[in-house]
């Protein structure tokens, strides 16, 4: 169903909890751009990493499974 990260070994230590992902709420472009630029302005390096989001759940601990 999902492709997960095999090799991980060059990621930094906090991305390696993020493994299996994330559940996040992406707003309309629009507003994301204008969050987007701030975000590059103020928080450059987790721009860098990631679009404006709102995260609903903390970084998943296994794999999803299909039915």
């Amino acid at each position: 169903m999902f492709d997960y990260a095999n090799d991980i070994e060059h990621w930094e230590d906090w991305q390696r909890d993020y493994r299996y992902g994330v559940i996040l709420i992406l707003p309309p472009s629009e507003l994301a751009a204008e969050i987007d630029s701030l975000r590059e302005q103020h928080d450059p390096k987790s721009h860098a990493i990631s679009p404006a989001h709102i995260s609903v759940s903390d970084p998943l601990c296994r794999p999803i499974r299909g039915q």
